[in-house]
């Protein structure tokens, strides 16, 4: 499989509703994402709303992430977590774990 980078350049930066429409708009299909955000195991925790969007005859993707409890705060050790305890695909798991550490 081919490997792609995407590179931001944000100057005031960007949020995660934002980063997401963006990446469904390069050409993720919704359901798709939608499948695959499931296998974190975490749907109690938040829904995930997307439609389109007109703004000013500009169409676009919006994304509304609504979070069912108010102030949950994890360490990278928790996400790790989260990550090893998911159904997702052991090469996704260890890509999103290297990429963690090479942000760093």
């Amino acid at each position: 499989m081919e490997q792609r980078i995407l590179y931001f350049d944000i100057v005031n930066g960007i949020s995660g509703d934002m980063t997401l429409a963006a990446l469904l708009n390069l050409g993720v299909p919704k359901e798709l994402f939608l499948e695959e955000i499931k296998k974190l195991s975490m749907n109690d925790e938040f829904e995930i709303k997307i439609s389109s969007k007109n703004e000013s005859g500009i169409i676009g993707t919006n994304v509304d992430v609504i979070t069912k409890e108010t102030h949950a705060h994890r360490h990278l050790v928790d996400i790790f977590d989260i990550i090893d305890k998911s159904d997702l695909n052991e090469n996704i798991k260890d890509m999103s774990k290297k990429n963690i550490y090479d942000y760093r």
